[in-house]
């Protein structure tokens, strides 16, 4: 059994897979007109609501903005600290760092000039062309925090933005556990710095809490400058349909043989999978039999709060 098409916990990053939230004055656009208005946001839905998927369409646009201009568009840079072994404010700062220079060596790869191969942050000479882990892994926190700033220093210095993708970004609280009132104060005073015009580095939340909620629970004033949400709703009737016929052309010939054969009423699957508690006494119903009877159970609830939808052959 194979899984065709898009998957439910598949991440997508173009924009015309981004179910209802693509049409013009939607959350894709407004998302990309407070980016390019140097605005931080929080972006704001459940766990499994598809903000991954909406960051990195976000990313995927600015790179190609950059390809037409490189001050279209601010260089995006994708940061999750579930992946960040060992945890401590100097792992939380080296982590940042190393997905900068990710981005910054990408960059320079794909003709920007304005980056050298070797950059000098926190008293360090680094070379984008070797591994760079080892000068960062060399660095504690206070060297790491002087190499954020010398890197908005180079930013400034060429006019250039670059934009801080925190993607479940409660999980800071976890990694920089050592230092969890003050941790984000460095990003803020970033943010607080920034001028489009200018250049330097700014800041896009994307998580399940809203900032306000999380700060009084963890005590720290540090981001406060996040007052602007972009919440992602429940998906349309309109939208799922949409949804469901792109999965249904982008799935097996037996897949969709078998979902026409049934007539699938797309309505009643709808108003389903907005309310997984109404699920069970359907599980049986032939609309269903393209899938298998293990993975239901899971994909249902799951695709409610996401933009894909998973089509198995049989």
């Amino acid at each position: 059994m194979t899984i065709q098409g898009f998957g439910a916990d598949h991440v997508v990053s173009d924009k015309e897979k981004l179910f209802g939230w693509n049409e013009p004055g939607d959350r894709f656009e407004r998302a990309m007109n407070m980016i390019k208005s140097g605005t931080s946001f929080q972006i704001a839905a459940e766990r499994r609501a598809g903000k991954t998927s909406l960051v990195r369409c976000l990313m995927s646009e600015c790179r190609g903005l950059r390809g037409q201009s490189v001050r279209a568009a601010p260089l995006p840079v994708f940061v999750d600290f579930l992946a960040t072994k060992p945890r401590g404010t100097a792992a939380g700062y080296r982590r940042v760092m190393l997905e900068i220079l990710k981005t910054l060596r990408g960059a320079r790869k794909n003709g920007e000039q304005w980056i050298a191969d070797t950059l000098s942050l926190g008293f360090r000479e680094v070379s984008l062309k070797d591994d760079f882990l080892t000068p960062l892994d060399a660095m504690d926190d206070v060297r790491l925090l002087e190499a954020l700033t010398d890197v908005r220093a180079l930013l400034c210095d060429n006019k250039q933005s670059l934009l801080l993708f925190f993607d479940e970004y409660e999980t800071m609280a976890d990694v920089f556990y050592d230092d969890r009132a003050n941790y984000f104060s460095a990003f803020r005073e970033c943010q607080q710095l920034y001028r489009p015009m200018d250049g330097g580095i700014f800041c896009v939340l994307a998580g399940a809490e809203y900032v306000k909620d999380f700060a009084e629970r963890h005590g720290s004033s540090h981001l406060n400058l996040f007052t602007q949400e972009l919440n992602l709703p429940p998906l349309s009737l309109e939208a799922f349909k949409k949804m469901w016929e792109a999965c249904l052309a982008d799935s097996s010939g037996t897949a969709r043989e078998n979902v026409l054969k049934r007539n699938t009423d797309i309505t009643r699957i709808h108003e389903m999978v907005h309310n997984p508690i109404s699920i069970v006494p359907h599980l049986k119903s032939p609309d269903y039999l393209i899938y298998s009877d293990f993975n239901l159970k899971l994909l249902i609830p799951v695709a409610i709060k996401r933009m894909h939808c998973c089509f198995y052959s049989i």
